[in-house]
């Protein structure tokens, strides 16, 4: 089993919502997404929001990538009060 598919079965049979790094975070976003997993997603958009100003790009391109509109304003928000 690869790293997102545990993060994914730790949530949905554990409801462990600790990814251990935005990597992994990522990762199982892009798994959820395609699964329309939203409690998911949901639950990764909160984890997203503790991400420190560096990993905001990564996750920037994550929602770019996937055109997470929510995702994107948010991301560009925690630009803006980084400046």
């Amino acid at each position: 089993m690869t790293k997102p598919e545990l993060g994914l079965l730790r949530f949905v049979y554990g409801q462990e919502t600790n990814f251990l790094n935005t990597q992994l975070a990522i990762q199982v976003y892009k798994f959820a997404n395609k699964m329309l997993m939203e409690h998911l997603t949901n639950s990764l958009d909160n984890y997203f929001t503790t991400v420190d100003a560096q990993m905001i790009f990564t996750v920037f391109d994550l929602y770019k990538t996937l055109n997470i509109a929510h995702g994107l304003e948010f991301c560009r928000e925690v630009r803006k009060r980084n400046k």
